[in-house]
């Protein structure tokens, strides 16, 4: 016997959609049963914008995105959300298929393929977004469609015209993705003749701009930016204050008061997007001059990573003190358990396939550097857990690759590559814990200045 014997396991995407479709059901029980769970953050702005353009309102009196189709959900139910909620959960579904499609390209091992379907369809933090009103689940499509595209029909005029498209419709739900579209493009500079891949690439920019144009004309009126919901200098300027590691009811509770109103004071700073910006860009130019580089970088590497990978998620909050205190029971419990195990384990397999793997393929080179774009950017910028919804794909990639490959030195236990896999796996495991759980002990022991 060793320790990377492979398991034998034959799963069945039948089974798998069924079982998601039960653990769903189950979670639009929690969701509404004995009353609504309240609505979280911006999910307040989406719904009030989306009621407002069923009102009569035009659709571009806010240059934010996600609304708009809330707001066609809305007008076509009588205003109630289990519509939205049921189309965001087949989109789920179909992003679940699109992963079980690569990985099975990628391995040719429908066993690996099915377990990344059931990653993707049974993780509870991940279903529960088809509930929620953020865009996460339609980003996610859009994302692992965009990857499925590139690779697979890069010599496809149609598929082509289609994946430009939807990085336009990323760009609008999440403008943050505009540094990584030169990524996407990576089998095409690979795979195509020079000239014919320019050729691509400089007509698929023109068809991302026009699916972005009309948004983008409507928020440069309103507010002087062509980027939509653009919040990024706002959200470095809070990310560089977060002074917790964790982000739950018990730390916004005892939020202090200098954080408190932030973003309305910041929307009522100046009357333009660009003056805003200015005196933000001269507030940030200020804490950097007087706390140093060094400072704020050691300062945030103590806190960003802990925020961002915390086990207790927005799937964790709805069930805690001043969401929804009635919600109590056997079943929570159980749920919520086995949301931790599984998230621990995709997060131990992103990290795992991304270090071991990282040049097996174009895919798994993509994946791994979207995985050090996610770290970059939430270095700095607020970060709470929501914002690592869209590594759900690339762990669930991995747990399937790493199924098929990984257990492949089963018979060689005395080689030094077995040996150095599994010291990673154990030395990884130890880190994935520490992230998911110790946030909340490091802040009373060596709170954050």
């Amino acid at each position: 016997m060793t320790l990377l014997k492979p398991l034998k396991i034959n799963i069945n995407a039948f089974h798998i959609v069924f079982a998601s479709i039960i653990l769903e059901f189950i979670l639009f029980y929690l969701y509404y049963i004995p009353e609504t769970k309240l609505l979280i953050g911006d999910e307040k702005r989406y719904f009030r914008y989306a009621k407002a353009v069923v009102s009569g309102d035009e659709w571009y009196f806010s240059p934010t995105w996600p609304h708009i189709i809330l707001s066609f959900f809305l007008k076509a139910t009588k205003e109630t959300l289990v519509a939205f909620q049921i189309y965001q959960y087949v989109l789920l579904v179909f992003s679940g298929f699109i992963v079980k499609n690569i990985v099975f390209r990628e391995t040719r091992n429908i066993n690996s393929s099915n377990l990344s379907l059931a990653i993707m369809l049974l993780y509870p933090t991940w279903l529960a977004y088809s509930l929620f009103l953020w865009p996460e689940v339609v980003h996610v499509f859009l994302f692992i469609s965009v990857i499925w595209i590139f690779n697979y029909k890069y010599d496809n005029n149609i598929w082509l015209f289609i994946g430009f498209s939807f990085i336009g419709l990323m760009l609008l739900f999440k403008g943050l993705i505009v540094l990584f579209i030169p990524v996407f493009l990576i089998p095409l500079y690979i795979n195509l003749p020079v000239k014919q891949a320019i050729l691509k690439i400089v007509v698929g920019v023109f068809v991302t701009i026009l699916v972005i144009s009309p948004v983008s004309i409507e928020a440069h009126k309103m507010s002087g930016s062509w980027m939509p919901s653009n919040s990024s200098m706002y959200n470095l300027w809070l990310g560089l204050r977060d002074y917790t590691r964790t982000l739950t009811i018990s730390t916004q509770a005892i939020k202090k008061k200098k954080m408190r109103g932030d973003y309305h004071k910041y929307l009522l700073s100046a009357e333009t997007y660009q003056e805003r910006n200015a005196l933000l860009v001269d507030k940030i130019k200020k804490y950097i001059s007087e706390k140093g580089i060094v400072s704020i970088l050691t300062n945030q590497l103590s806190k960003q990573y802990f925020r961002l990978f915390d086990y207790k998620s927005k799937f964790y909050m709805q069930f805690q003190k001043g969401y929804k205190p009635e919600k109590k029971g056997f079943i929570i419990d159980l749920i919520l358990v086995y949301n931790n195990v599984v998230y621990g384990a995709t997060l131990l397999a992103l990290f795992l396939g991304s270090i071991l793997y990282f040049k097996k393929s174009i895919i798994t080179v993509q994946f791994t550097l979207f995985t050090l774009y996610i770290f970059g950017l939430f270095l700095l910028l607020h970060t709470i857990a929501r914002f690592r919804i869209p590594l759900v794909p690339l762990s669930a990639f991995y747990i399937g690759f790493l199924y098929n490959y990984f257990p492949n030195l089963h018979n060689k236990t005395n080689s030094k590559k077995y040996w150095i896999k599994v010291m990673s796996l154990i030395f990884l495991l130890l880190i994935v814990l520490f992230v998911m759980f110790a946030g909340v002990y490091l802040d009373k022991v060596m709170p954050i200045n």
